[in-house]
């Protein structure tokens, strides 16, 4: 016996992109607040300038972390070439406060070398 198609058509059809917004603040340690000041007064690194920083890495962090690339606690360092800033941290669980991304330290180097992971902005 010969198998015929009955239909040969879609019969439906998935999208799997999806838009999901997620939302990790950006927190600081104590260290990282003092060095925010290693190169001087007059060459303070602002908040912003870290804020901007981590922000503009946040989509390639944010996908590696969904789909288990990166894991919590795992260190990383994001470079800013236009500033020179680097930017040292991880993103961390809190029990009340769900997911944070905390800023260890930062410092300006153009040439900063690392082992952990390198996310640029």
């Amino acid at each position: 016996m010969k198998l015929s198609t009955l239909f040969e058509d879609i019969i439906g059809s998935a999208d799997t992109r999806a838009n999901i917004e997620i939302h990790i603040p950006i927190d600081s340690t104590h260290h990282s607040e003092e060095r925010k000041f290693r190169h001087g007064a007059s060459d303070e690194i602002e908040n912003q300038e870290i804020i901007v920083t981590v922000q503009n890495a946040s989509p390639k962090i944010v996908n590696d972390f969904l789909s288990a690339n990166l894991a919590l606690d795992q260190v990383i360092v994001i470079h800013n070439s236009k500033t020179s800033l680097n930017v040292v941290g991880k993103i961390t669980q809190q029990a009340k406060a769900g997911l944070k991304f905390k800023v260890i330290t930062v410092m300006r180097k153009d040439n900063f070398k690392t082992n952990d992971r390198l996310y640029r902005a």
